[in-house]
Formats: structure tokens, C-alpha cells, sequence
């Protein structure tokens, strides 16, 4: 069974304010037991990931984000990013 990892693919399957990023698959860059934004929000249990596909909240390309773990799934390992994207286009 695949995990969250440093490294890793995962999907995104939830988030608080940018729907549009949902379906995307990331790559898994640095986790974080905590996470405290410019506006005294807290978030537990983070990863930073990123794409080339993100989007931030007006539609522009970012390089990062911040993601809840609750709203990634982990791929399988053996995959390349390609390989789900591929898969992902036939469902």
C-alpha cells in the first residue's frame, strides 16, 4: 500500500478554498506537523507539494501550496505522474 512520502504522487481529493486544484497530482515535497498562515490560522499534519499545474485562488500558476494530508491520496510508487495522468483522461 502506498503512503505519503517525501518524494511521492498524490492526488488531491479536497481542499478549503481552491476546488480547481482537485484531480491535480502532485508531487510531495516537505510535511509539517504545523503550518500557521500570515492570518493566525493554524493547519496540522501538512504537506508542501507542488506541480506545474497548481492554480491559486484567482486562476494564476503557482509553484507550491500547502495541503491538508486529509486531502491527498497517495499513488502508487511505480508510477510516474505521466502514467496517472494518462489514466486519469480515460475515466
Amino acid at each position: 500500500m502506498s503512503r505519503l512520502q517525501v518524494g511521492g504522487l498524490a492526488l488531491i481529493i479536497g481542499s478549503e478554498k481552491l476546488d480547481h486544484n482537485i484531480g491535480k497530482i502532485v508531487n510531495l515535497v516537505e510535511h509539517h506537523e504545523c503550518v500557521e498562515f500570515d492570518d493566525g490560522d493554524k493547519w496540522f499534519d501538512c504537506w508542501i507539494i507542488n506541480d506545474s499545474d497548481l492554480l491559486d485562488m484567482d486562476g494564476n500558476p503557482i509553484d507550491w501550496l500547502v495541503s491538508k494530508s486529509i486531502w491527498l491520496i497517495p499513488l502508487d510508487d511505480n508510477k510516474t505522474k505521466d502514467d496517472f495522468k494518462k489514466e486519469l483522461e480515460t475515466i
